[in-house]
């Protein structure tokens, strides 16, 4: 079954597109979408199809900061059946838990998710679609839209403290610290937004405990949840350690609070080994920084935790067919101009 989208998450688009001087309709159909397909925000798109429209979007366009643009035109309305419910939560740390759980009912390619530490708190993007798409446009434009809910909800006294970005952004980095007035750092582990622990606990100004029940019953009755299989747990993990002391199973096991041979025996259950969701991340994780971000082989090689650069040239090979180099200059020769 193929993953979608709503197609909310491109509301804004065919006005940016035609300020851009830009054929909307050419470039759905070169995104292999209908004509039709945004006119309707309730009837879903695929949603390799949006993330390629909005790719095709900025190359096509000369416009490098397609996503941060497009975000200007989006508010928590466009998030659908979940904009009652995240309206009316009590406080940010509510809102961002109640979207993480059901960010599903948008797009069951996306998922967020909050990490604290000390006085700081990330929320942290992820896309799960595999094999990843080119994305650097569709990262973008979700931690802009994030950031222009969290001025809009709580004003000035928030600023972001630090924004990551997975990728070698297309446009200047100064255009980027500009738009979040804060240090971006490239070519980070996932996408993240760092701010101030104590945001989390700033109150929803006008949220409605009573709309928020209504709304969330509501979610519950029309899209059933699926718990998460501990494959997928042990990839978000990975995810979150590759490279580290903590990306082998025996630290994998305690994250999830299993004994070792509990998680082995989880894993088998689900047709698969700690060994082949960690080569998959592996392969994963090296196909994007290859294809979205300028990082030396050397520098990829300690992000994936391998001792050097050949066992990068042998991994990559058995991956791709290919060294690390033909992987990045295959991409080059792919991309849209």
């Amino acid at each position: 079954m193929e993953t979608v989208v709503r197609p909310g998450s491109l509301r804004g688009w065919p006005d940016l597109v035609t300020q851009l001087g830009g054929d909307p309709p050419a470039l759905l159909r070169s995104a292999s979408l209908a004509e039709d397909a945004l006119t309707d925000e309730d009837t879903p798109i695929s949603a390799r199809g949006a993330m390629a429209l909005l790719e095709l979007s900025a190359n096509s366009l000369d416009c490098p900061d397609f996503g941060l643009r497009l975000s200007l035109f989006q508010d928590v309305d466009a998030l659908g059946p979940l904009t009652a419910v995240l309206r009316n939560a009590s406080t940010i740390r509510a809102t961002l838990d109640l979207a993480s759980e059901w960010l599903f009912v948008h797009s069951p390619a996306l998922r967020l998710s909050i990490e604290e530490d000390g006085d700081r708190a990330a929320i942290v993007f992820d896309l799960l679609l595999e094999p990843h798409p080119p994305a650097r446009q569709t990262v973008e434009l979700g931690l802009a839209t994030c950031h222009r809910m969290f001025v809009t909800v709580i004003g000035s006294s928030y600023r972001p403290l630090a924004v990551w970005l997975p990728h070698t952004p297309l446009a200047p980095l100064t255009r980027y610290v500009q738009f979040f007035s804060a240090t971006v750092h490239p070519e980070g582990r996932d996408a993240r937004l760092v701010v101030p622990r104590r945001l989390l606990d700033e109150r929803v100004p006008g949220a409605d405990e009573a709309i928020r029940a209504n709304a969330l019953a509501f979610l519950e009755s029309r899209f059933p949840r699926l718990d998460a299989t501990i494959t997928e747990r042990v990839r978000h993990l990975l995810f979150r350690t590759l490279g580290t002391e903590d990306d082998d199973y025996r630290a994998v096991a305690r994250s999830l609070s299993m004994h070792p041979r509990t998680l082995q025996r989880r894993l088998r259950a689900e047709a698969t080994t700690f060994e082949q969701i960690k080569d998959d991340v592996l392969r994963t994780t090296a196909h994007r920084y290859l294809t979205e971000s300028d990082i030396s082989a050397t520098q990829l090689s300690q992000v994936l935790g391998l001792s050097e650069s050949s066992a990068l040239s042998r991994a990559s090979r058995r991956w791709f067919g290919m060294s690390p180099r033909e992987v990045r200059q295959r991409q080059s020769k792919t991309r849209i101009h």
